[in-house]
């Protein structure tokens, strides 16, 4: 998203596409903890009821200390807020895994995406769902959430003004081989 057309795509570990017949799934979730800028958590009530998302918050929370780095996108279930005092309600909330109780003392910054529920919702067409993406990829490219939209606009032009030089390239070079054949 809004990536420069001939840079590396951002590497995402996601366990689904590790998991082959007799691997160590805990030790490459481990490693690629170790390996990561930043771990993305779908809070919802499933993540909050799994061992797996609680052992991996703790790897991230406890032993990497990397709290400041969790990003955390709403997809279903509660965050219960006491936004007075400004911290979570945790005996109300259902879509945060009490792993994180101890490392969250105040309202953090989050994504909601509670409200998208169809395809047409998932759609970058969509201006709220955009909105909620540029969010999650500015904090990965630490810019300013404002600017991502304009970011991904002038990277879009910028990566068609470079597939045209190149197609203009090739075939220029093709009339120039076709022309010296002919002659």
């Amino acid at each position: 998203y809004a990536k420069p057309l001939l840079s590396r795509p951002m590497r995402i570990f996601r366990d689904v596409k590790h998991m082959v017949p007799d691997s160590d799934l805990p030790a490459q979730i481990s490693g690629a903890l170790r390996a990561s800028e930043f771990l993305l958590l779908l809070a919802s009530p499933e993540a909050a009821a799994s061992q797996w998302v609680q052992d991996e918050l703790t790897t991230w929370c406890e032993t990497l200390k990397r709290t400041a780095s969790l990003i955390i996108v709403h997809t279903g279930g509660r965050i219960a807020l006491d936004v007075e005092n400004r911290r979570i309600l945790w005996d109300q909330t259902t879509a945060l895994p009490p792993a994180l109780q101890p490392h969250l003392h105040s309202i953090p910054l989050y994504v909601d995406l509670t409200w998208a529920r169809s395809d047409t919702d998932l759609d970058l067409s969509n201006s709220r769902f955009k909105h909620a993406i540029n969010s999650v990829v500015a904090r990965f490219r630490n810019v300013d959430p404002n600017e991502m939209a304009g970011e991904e606009v002038l990277q879009h032009r910028r990566n068609v003004r470079l597939r045209n030089a190149a197609v203009a390239t090739v075939l220029a070079f093709g009339a120039a081989a076709g022309v010296s054949a002919w002659m």
